[in-house]
């Protein structure tokens, strides 16, 4: 497969996202022997799906508790009361 890519951060990215399909469709065939590809390979994109969930809601978390620094500090700092 082909994608293609505008920096190298990026192209970076897409091989390192790669290699962890790779290594986990590996690490899996071994141990669910028996299973065909397809259905490994629907149960590395359920895992990847959760980890993004995962980071989504850490995200959203990460932001509420600095949006609420930054009233605090505002409060202070301008003598605000905003909330």
């Amino acid at each position: 497969m082909e994608i293609t890519v505008n920096t190298k951060e990026e192209k970076a990215m897409y091989l390192a996202a790669q290699n962890d399909i790779n290594h986990l469709f590996s690490a899996w065939s071994q141990r669910f022997t028996g299973k065909p590809s397809k259905e490994i390979l629907a149960m590395i994109a359920i895992r990847l799906a959760y980890v993004n969930v995962e980071h989504n809601i850490s995200e959203q978390r990460r932001n509420a508790v600095i949006d609420g620094i930054e009233r605090s500090l505002d409060s202070v700092l301008l003598n605000t009361d905003s909330k």
